[in-house]
């Protein structure tokens, strides 16, 4: 009797640990339906400003005409600055892949003024060689402000800096925000 009683105990904490390996590996799914489920109100306002996603065009100049690539960019609907950010990497990335820079930019950190009118874009490194023409660097400014220009209308003004101080070049004057407007 006793040897009989070892083998159901034995038998049934066998099954109770099969079920339970089913359960952890997903093999068996228990779900109770007499458990009322809440969802947050926090929840249901989270997904408004849940951030989606918004084409825009990447502007750049390449053997003296613009081109542009249309992109999908992560949006979200109350934060410019991470916004501003996401798309002026993507703008650095294209202008590596189609060789108009011949070196890799990175962004440090973007922000905004408290009227989101201008932007502060600081970079690891000059934007411009200094042999370059004034007309190949300022077509590479262009094409970053109409990036800017039709995916912000807000920002008016741009600051260029690098390592957070103004970027220097001999042909353009950076200690001074730069005028997003069409040139």
């Amino acid at each position: 009797m006793n040897n009989k009683r070892t083998l159901w105990i034995t038998v049934g904490l066998c099954l109770v640990g099969a079920l339970f390996f089913m359960f952890q590996r997903g093999w068996i799914i228990v779900q109770f339906t007499f458990m009322p489920t809440f969802q947050p109100a926090s929840s249901v306002a989270a997904t408004k400003d849940a951030p989606y996603h918004k084409e825009a065009r990447l502007y750049y100049w390449k053997e003296d005409k613009w081109h542009y690539e249309t992109t999908t960019i992560v949006w979200s609907e109350h934060n410019d600055g991470q916004n501003l950010r996401q798309m002026i990497k993507q703008w650095l990335l294209l202008l590596s892949d189609e060789h108009v820079l011949p070196f890799q930019v990175g962004i440090e950190s973007v922000a905004l003024s408290s009227t989101g009118g201008e932007a502060y874009v600081s970079f690891n490194r000059p934007l411009f060689i200094k042999d370059w023409s004034i007309q190949y660097k300022w077509q590479i400014l262009n094409g970053l402000f109409k990036t800017i220009r039709y995916a912000m209308p807000s920002v008016q003004t741009i600051s260029l800096l690098v390592h957070n101080r103004p970027m220097e070049d001999d042909h353009i004057e950076c200690t001074y925000p730069l005028p997003v407007e069409e040139r």
